[in-house]
């Protein structure tokens, strides 16, 4: 009988769900399947599975109309009643106040809170992570700025730094042209006195012999020993003597003031200044050269002796 075969397939369908519903029920997680395993039930239950069930149990209390005796014999009909029994065990378990039912329905209530919450925990969660994204960006975009206004700062300090020390090197510069200025004002003061006081020397000593005889007896007495006169007279024969031998040569008509053979011997003594001027030197400055010098000079070769 191909019917009793294909409805004892449903119901053990319809157990094995409804088995399975029990089982979640008593699981400590929520099975997510419980839904679609009522879901399952209440379909099949509603659809052509009930009404299969119907026909049976409808054939179960027919007679045939010839033999008058029932449709089903008796172990056929003992199998049909206990898949009827069985259907109807599942049909009643998912009853809409069935407490399976109940059961099934609050738990399912709480698995769709619990489904709300997680939803709602996880927009929480990305929100939170969306703002620490945009709290990070913030603090990204606020480091860069600082940054930036730290080496503008840096910037302007360093800018603000060379110009100080421009204004200072400027002022060094400023300072250093004023002391120039100063020391070559006092410098040409110097040179003016000097050139003044050569000039008062100059005049001071008669040209010629007269004068000769008056800067030698000077230079007699200040060098202080008849050895250091002697000595400082041969230097100024020498001299005499350059001239008149080499008039031309122009290196025996120039002595440096500074030249240490000339001070050792005449420079540094009263007179010896003035035995040059009596001969005919005079006391010039020559400024053609890198240092400025004071020398003595005859223009002429002729001696005023």
């Amino acid at each position: 009988m191909s019917e009793y075969r294909q409805a004892t397939a449903h119901v053990e369908a319809l157990e094995a769900h409804l088995s399975s519903i029990r089982t979640g029920l008593t699981d400590d997680m929520i099975n997510s399947d419980l839904s679609k395993n009522l879901g399952f039930l209440l379909a099949a239950i509603d659809g052509e599975i009930d009404a299969t069930m119907n026909k049976l149990r409808a054939r179960c209390t027919m007679v045939d109309p010839v033999t008058k005796n029932p449709r089903f014999g008796p172990t056929m009909l003992a199998k049909v009643q206990n898949l009827l029994h069985r259907y109807d065990i599942v049909k009643l378990a998912v009853e809409a106040n069935a407490p399976l039912r109940i059961h099934i329905e609050a738990k399912l209530s709480q698995l769709i809170e619990q489904e709300k919450a997680l939803k709602e925990e996880a927009v929480a969660l990305k929100r939170k992570a969306l703002e620490a994204q945009q709290a990070l960006k913030r603090a990204k975009e606020q480091e860069k700025e600082r940054l930036a206004q730290e080496a503008r700062k840096q910037e302007a300090e360093s800018i603000h730094q060379e110009q100080q020390r421009m204004r200072e090197l400027a002022a060094a510069a400023q300072e250093i042209r004023k002391q120039r200025v100063k020391e070559q004002a006092e410098e040409e003061r110097r040179r003016q006195w000097e050139k003044e006081e050569r000039i008062r020397m100059s005049t001071s000593v008669p040209r010629g012999s007269g004068g000769l005889v008056m800067a030698i007896g000077m230079l007699r007495k200040s060098t202080g020993s008849e050895a250091q006169f002697r000595q400082s007279m041969q230097n100024l024969v020498v001299v005499v003597n350059n001239i008149c031998n080499s008039p031309e040569n122009l290196t025996f008509r120039q002595i440096p003031k500074d030249n240490d053979s000339f001070h050792k011997d005449l420079g540094q003594y009263t007179g010896g200044y003035h035995c040059l001027i009596a001969l005919g030197f005079q006391e010039l400055e020559q400024l053609d050269t890198s240092q400025p010098r004071t020398v003595f000079w005859m223009e002429e070769s002729n001696l005023h002796f």
